[in-house]
């Protein structure tokens, strides 16, 4: 089997339009639309190979999840890699921390966090009862968060994100990533 490598561009606009969003009176989920920066998830090679559960073959399904995974991209990814870069990585690379940033990032991600809480009360994951993509791409950052910065508490303060948490970080499969 091949490696997979895989690159991340900060998009600035998008961050731009996230600030935006998230100033608007409607929650942040439910104002999101489709992104020509995140492709639909069908198109990516693989997409039919492996766990099916992740992706769902039920387009209802599908739909649900690609929902969560526009939140966690525009929603939850830009506040939660502030942080995370502002506390787990600026201090290791002796960048003064700003905390201008890390003030407002955490603001925007208590408000994601909220609506988290609400759907999490509703479901088991964040598109339904099955982990899936959604849930999944939370993984990495919540990760420092919780586990790297003094920031973990904004996860567990809340009842159903600490139990969503618990359980997507407690997968067998994530544990073997973190090593």
């Amino acid at each position: 089997m091949g490696a997979v490598s895989c690159h991340v561009v900060f998009d600035f606009e998008l961050c731009e339009q996230f600030d935006n969003l998230l100033n608007q009176k409607a929650s942040p989920v439910t104002a999101l639309r489709p992104s020509p920066i995140f492709p639909r998830r069908e198109h990516l090679p693989l997409s039919n190979q492996g766990n099916k559960r992740v992706y769902s073959t039920n387009p209802l399904e599908k739909a649900s999840i690609e929902q969560w995974v526009e939140a966690e991209g525009q929603s939850f990814n830009p506040p939660s890699s502030a942080l995370v870069f502002q506390l787990a990585f600026a201090p290791r690379m002796k960048l003064k921390q700003d905390m201008g940033v890390i003030k407002q990032s955490e603001e925007k991600l208590n408000k994601v966090l909220d609506v988290y809480e609400q759907r999490l009360g509703e479901s088991r994951f964040l598109a339904g009862d099955e982990f899936t993509l959604a849930d999944l791409s939370h993984l990495p950052n919540t990760q420092y968060l919780v586990s790297v910065t003094d920031k973990g508490e904004m996860f567990t303060k809340r009842n159903n994100v600490c139990r969503w948490w618990s359980e997507i970080s407690g997968r067998d499969s994530w544990k073997e990533v973190l090593g």
